[in-house]
C-alpha cells in the first residue's frame, strides 16, 4: 500500500453551523482509509466575507488518507454540494455560507497561504499539537 498523504483542512459555516459542520465530519470520517482528527468547533467573526457579519463556526482537521489529491478534492468538492453549498445556493443567497471546505496543505504543499494566519486555523492547530507550516 502507498504512502498516506497528510493534510489540513478546515470546517466553516455562518448557516446552521452546528449541524451542517457534524455532517461533514461524519462524512469525512466514512471516506475510506482516511484517518482525522478534529479541533473544537470555535466562533468567529467573518474573515474577508463583506457580504454578512454573521459569526462563523470554524473546525480545524488534520488527517491522512490514500487517495490522491484530484480524487480526495473532488471528493471535498462533492461533499460541500451534498451539504447545501450548491451553485444555486451560491447565486441565491451567497450570504449564507452551509459549508466551506478549505484544503490548506497537502503533504509539504500549502495550497491556502493566506489562511495560515487565520486565528481559527492557529488555534485549532495549536489545540491538535500540529505545527504551523512555514509559507517558503
Amino acid at each position: 500500500m502507498s504512502t498516506p498523504h497528510r493534510f489540513i483542512l478546515t470546517l466553516g459555516s455562518n448557516t446552521q453551523a452546528e449541524h451542517h459542520i457534524a455532517y461533514v465530519q461524519k462524512r469525512l470520517f466514512s471516506f475510506g482509509g482516511c484517518r482525522l482528527r478534529c479541533s473544537t468547533p470555535r466562533r468567529s467573526a467573518p474573515v474577508e466575507f463583506p457580504l454578512s457579519s454573521t459569526p462563523f463556526t470554524d473546525v480545524v482537521i488534520v488527517g491522512d488518507t490514500h487517495d490522491e489529491l484530484t480524487l480526495f478534492s473532488r471528493k471535498l468538492k462533492e461533499l460541500e454540494q451534498e451539504a447545501g453549498r450548491t451553485p444555486e445556493q451560491r447565486a441565491t443567497r451567497p450570504e449564507e455560507i452551509p459549508i466551506d471546505i478549505d484544503l490548506i496543505t497537502w503533504d509539504e504543499q500549502i495550497l491556502k497561504p493566506r489562511d495560515l494566519s487565520r486565528p481559527y486555523l492557529r488555534l485549532g492547530l495549536t489545540e491538535l499539537g500540529v505545527e504551523l507550516p512555514q509559507v517558503p
